[in-house]
């Protein structure tokens, strides 16, 4: 390999590894990225991943409830339950205060709450963070219609073993979650739609630096097999 294409080739290796990084460390916000068909509701991002060489126990991070719906809504509620012995529920709040970015432009009365009673810890290990919102009649948000909930801040408990990384679940599809998590229309009618969990996953070092190398350790081969090709067609 010549000088001009070593390079090229550490060049695009450092620009990737960076741009890991970056991908690895970024924050969940409250606006729709990952949007689903309706009738839906769901967490995003999907899955949150931190690795312990770049984030510690105590960080705090969000996660977002979003929904797309083609009827006309009246009123909503959601239930997150998560794992209390991996994450502790900080905050939680509208995600376009005074109201949801969803019901943006109406009059709504926005409740929250952090491991209410009325929702006591399952197994004893989850517990649940609680959001609601209700129009005042007759006002709804006319379908098709979508957008974020509300957002929960999450401060990480405890970090991974050597070699067994954290895997856990922000939950409202299972029958106790779901149970607590419904979508009204102007009548007062529940509405029947696709629930979609999300993800956390703590993962320590050397998970971290084996997907590292395999990923550089792939795109030099790919690299150098494109040269080749090159080189060839050109003789």
């Amino acid at each position: 390999m010549d000088r001009r294409s070593r390079t090229i080739v550490l060049g695009t290796l450092a620009s990737s590894l960076l741009m890991m990084l970056l991908v690895s460390a970024a924050p969940a916000f409250a606006v729709i990225n990952e949007p689903h068909n309706a009738d839906a509701m769901w967490i995003e991002p999907k899955d949150t991943v931190f690795y312990t060489n770049t984030t510690s126990v105590g960080f705090k991070f969000n996660v977002t409830v979003a929904m797309n719906f083609t009827g006309d809504t009246f009123a909503w509620q959601a239930v997150i339950y998560y794992n209390a012995t991996q994450l502790n529920c900080t905050r939680v709040g509208a995600t376009a205060p005074p109201t949801s970015e969803f019901m943006t432009g109406h009059s709504t009365t926005f409740t929250k709450a952090i491991n209410p009673g009325a929702y006591p810890p399952v197994n004893g290990t989850l517990k649940s963070v609680l959001a609601a919102e209700t129009m005042f009649a007759p006002d709804f948000a006319p379908g098709p219609h979508s957008g974020t909930l509300f957002w929960a801040e999450f401060q990480i408990l405890l970090a991974p073993g050597a070699g067994q990384p954290l895997n856990s679940t922000f939950d409202i599809s299972t029958e106790y979650a779901l149970t607590d998590t419904y979508v009204w229309d102007p009548t007062g009618n529940s509405y029947t739609f696709t629930p979609s969990d999300g993800n956390f996953s703590f993962i320590p070092e050397f998970f971290g630096s084996l997907t590292l190398i395999i990923f550089l350790t792939s795109t030099l081969a790919a690299m150098i097999f494109s040269r080749n090709r090159i080189s060839k067609n050109l003789k």
